[in-house]
């Protein structure tokens, strides 16, 4: 199930669930409280107009398990006041970008993560040699 929570009053054919603000973030720290108790994996992802946490705005951020998916516009909405768990398992592909923007934009600090990219790179240390070898999200799926 996708979920999306917005400020704006304009959704285009969006065809999941949406919440507005205030219900939303009821529904997003519920889930991040039920994750942490259980133990259970968080995928995190932002988008973001650019690749400086100090020069860019966050756009978008995307949290979820199998079962249910996040989407926060952050252009209509501020995350910073939220009550987001420290001890939550993140994982994610190149999350120290997303931890940086985090840090510069909502003073967030995690203690738990899982960087798919930082762990792909230490297991296939050397092979950047090859020029054909990759280590973005598409590679690391395949390998």
């Amino acid at each position: 199930m996708i979920v999306l929570i917005t400020n704006n009053p304009i959704r285009h054919e969006f065809e999941g669930i949406t919440y507005f603000e205030v219900k939303g973030r009821l529904v997003v720290e519920s889930f991040l409280k039920d994750c942490k108790a259980n133990n259970k994996w968080v995928a995190k992802d932002y988008e973001a107009s650019g690749l400086d946490a100090y020069l860019l705005k966050p756009l978008l951020l995307g949290l979820g398990n199998k079962d249910v998916q996040y989407c926060i516009d952050l252009c209509t909405i501020d995350i910073s006041k939220w009550d987001i768990p420290a001890d939550v398992k993140y994982i994610g592909h190149n999350l120290k970008y997303d931890i940086k923007l985090e840090m510069v934009h909502f003073n967030f600090h995690h203690r738990n993560i899982y960087d798919t990219m930082i762990a792909e790179n230490k297991i296939y240390q050397g092979c950047q040699t090859n020029p054909n070898f990759r280590f973005n999200l598409e590679a690391v799926t395949f390998r």
